[in-house]
Order: structure tokens, then sequence, then C-alpha cells
């Protein structure tokens, strides 16, 4: 039986423990750029707060991340929590030490954005002394080329979908990458298949952090090796589309084309810190596609810019009649000769035939007029007034139907 004694210091040593894990936890200081040492051995776990930036489009392509250094020490292991409230968040550093953590496992990057238009508190429990420190960026060029590239990607699908070059080079990308999952597939097949192994291998931190390290040290010391396959996957697979052709159904082009559209959107859509505006952008560029842009911009541009009406003067209202004159005769000659005209109907109704043959070989239609006018012309020489003209006209159907 135990002696009250003995439960006093029980109870005692359960109070002093939890107390100093409660304590472990109460760090919490604004995070900034300048870096900031962390000594475990006083505070194991430290909860830092990010305050966010303004939301304006100044800030759309500003990137921010947690910046953690252990300096040369390189098996050193952490977990990072980030959350909105900072009584949950020091919930999930008090439980840190259960087996759903070590299920869990670190994070592979020691950099991880955030939000830059959001409060945030970042947990971090680490089992090495570190520098945590902020990673701004106020004009993130690998997002915003991103962006770029993928708005370019969606406008320009359509052209790109008729160009060969362009599957040889998806193909060559699909192959690569097809070949990778392939081979994670057969490393899968060759583990155990036991579920606590399974789990082990696949969330356990240990397994996880070696395979990761493993890759990193493969790629840089093997990496002539590793273009060298790329480069003979990617031959292989240009030399398949080569035998078998590109694509030529209609429909299969426009399956790439949205395809390429899909991935254009998305690329938009993840590279922008503002979502409304990377959405505003998709909505202006879908609407671009389905209307016609040029018509629409020159609406546009004479309703906001009305052009100015300009009068004519003597000499350019006749030569502008003369010019539609001639173009209204070459179109009436055009359709004379075209098989809609009854040339037979027309010429049983014409006064003069002869004069109208020699209109359709190309013969000016006032020269008999003119010629007529010359007769009658006044003893100065001048031409005759409107009534003569129409009534020289009159006359000359007279004799004609005589």
């Amino acid at each position: 039986m135990v002696s009250y004694k003995s439960y006093r210091v029980i109870m005692q040593l359960t109070v002093t423990l939890l107390c100093s894990l409660a304590e472990q936890v109460e760090y919490v200081e604004v995070m900034t750029t300048e870096p900031r040492f962390v000594d475990i051995t006083k505070n194991a776990s430290s909860i830092w707060f990010y305050q966010k930036y303004p939301r304006c489009i100044v800030n759309a392509w500003r990137s921010v991340s947690v910046n953690v250094d252990f300096g040369d020490v390189s098996d050193a292991k952490y977990t990072m929590m980030f959350g909105d409230n900072l009584t949950n968040l020091r919930e999930e550093l008090k439980n840190k030490d259960s087996w759903f953590w070590f299920l869990r496992g670190p994070d592979l990057f020691q950099r991880t954005a955030l939000d830059p238009f959001t409060n945030s508190y970042i947990g971090i429990h680490s089992s090495a002394n570190y520098y945590v420190s902020l990673r701004i960026k106020e004009f993130d060029t690998f997002m915003f080329g991103s962006c770029l590239f993928g708005l370019t990607l969606y406008l320009m699908a359509n052209r790109l979908s008729q160009i060969t070059a362009t599957y040889y080079a998806c193909g060559a990308m699909s192959a690569v990458l097809g070949s990778l999952v392939v081979l994670f597939i057969v490393i899968g097949r060759m583990m155990p298949r036991r579920p606590l192994s399974l789990a082990f291998y696949w969330c356990g931190w240990g397994a996880s952090l070696y395979l990761w390290s493993y890759i990193k040290s493969s790629i840089f010391s093997y990496y002539k090796w590793i273009v060298c396959y790329v480069v003979l996957v990617s031959l292989a697979a240009i030399s398949w589309i080569y035998r078998w052709g590109t694509p030529i159904h209609f429909r299969t082009k426009q399956i790439f084309r949205y395809a390429m559209q899909i991935v254009g959107a998305i690329l938009v859509y993840l590279n922008c810190q503002i979502r409304e505006l990377s959405i505003s952008v998709l909505a202006g560029i879908v609407l671009v596609e389905f209307t016609p842009a040029e018509a629409f911009i020159m609406n546009w541009w004479d309703k906001l810019y009305p052009p100015r009406v300009k009068l004519l003067t003597r000499e350019e209202f006749e030569m502008q009649g003369r010019l539609e004159t001639s173009k209204a005769l070459e179109e009436l000659r055009s359709f004379c000769n075209s098989p809609e005209f009854g040339r037979w109907s027309v010429l049983s109704r014409l006064s003069d035939p002869h004069q109208f043959a020699m209109f359709m070989n190309g013969a000016d239609h006032l020269s008999f007029l003119h010629e007529s006018e010359d007769d009658f012309s006044g003893p100065n020489g001048d031409a005759p007034s409107t009534s003569s003209r129409y009534s020289l006209l009159e006359d000359s159907d007279t004799e004609g139907s005589q």
C-alpha cells in the first residue's frame, strides 16, 4: 500500500513535469527576417506569430516562407505546424510525443510557404538548436514567370496544338515522368506487404528522411547518368512519335488544346497570391476567347472617341462621284455578263440595242449623250440645261420607237 508521503511526492513530480511541459510552449514572438536563435534546452517547442501584409495588387507576387537553419547539424529532426488559433496549436505541440507524430514524420523541406495576407501562428518542435527567420521576396520572379507562362500557354494553346514540335516535347516529358512513376511502383512492390511495415516505411520519419537524403545525394552524385537517362528516354519517345506520327484528327488536337489550357489555368491560379485577381484574369481571357476581340475593341474605341466627320471639297466631291460611278458601271457590266442576266428579255425592251452593246464592250455610257449635247450646244459653247438633256433623251427614245 502506497503511503501518504510517497503519494505526495508522486503528485509533486507530476505537477512539476506538467508545468515544465506547459512552460515550453508558452514562448510566443513575432517572426521577422532576422534569424533568431532557439535553444532547445530552454525552449524545445516554440510558437511564432506572423503578421500579415495588406492585400493589394502590389503584393500579388510577394512570397513569404519560414526558414529553419540547423547549421552543421545534418541529422536534426523537427516538426512544424501552422494554425490561426493559438490554443489549438499549443495542444498539438503538447501531443507531439505521441505515436501519431512518430508516424507523421518531419517535413522534408526546411522552408515552408505562408499566405502573406493571413495572420498565422507557427509552432516548431526540434531535436537540435536552430535559427528561424522569415524569407520574404518582394517580387518573386519565379512565381510571376510561372503565372505569365501559364497565361501564354492558355492563349497560345490553339496555335501550339497545330505545331508538330509541341507533340514531340510533350511526348518526351511524358516519357520521363512516366518512367519515374513506373520506377516508384516497382520499388513499392519490392517492399513488405504487412500493414505495420508499410506504416513504418511510408510514414516513419526515419525511413522518410533516409529516403529523401538518399535521393538528394544520388542526384548530385550521379547527375551525369541521370542526364543520360533523361536524354535516352526523350530520344526513344521522339523516335516512337516520329514512327507513328503526330495526331491528325481534329478532335484529338482539340483534346490536346483543352489539356494545355487546363494546365495554363492551373499555373495562373496557383502562382498568384491574390486568388480574386487570378480568377478575374482567367475569366477575362475566357471572355476574350469566346468574343471577337478586334470588333469589341474597335466598337468600344469608336464609342469612346467617335471619328470626326470631314466635309468634302467640290473637287473631292466630283472625283468621288466619278470613282463611285465607274465602280457601279463595272458592277453593272459584270452582272450583264453573268448567267443570271436575261439578255433577250432586256434587249427586246431597249430602244437602242447597239448603244447597249457598245456599253457592254467597254464604251463610255455618256458618249452618245455628249455627242448630242455638242450638236445642241448654245452659241457660246455652253452645255444645255438639265431640261434640255431630258428632252433630248425623250426625243431619242421616241425616234427609236418609231
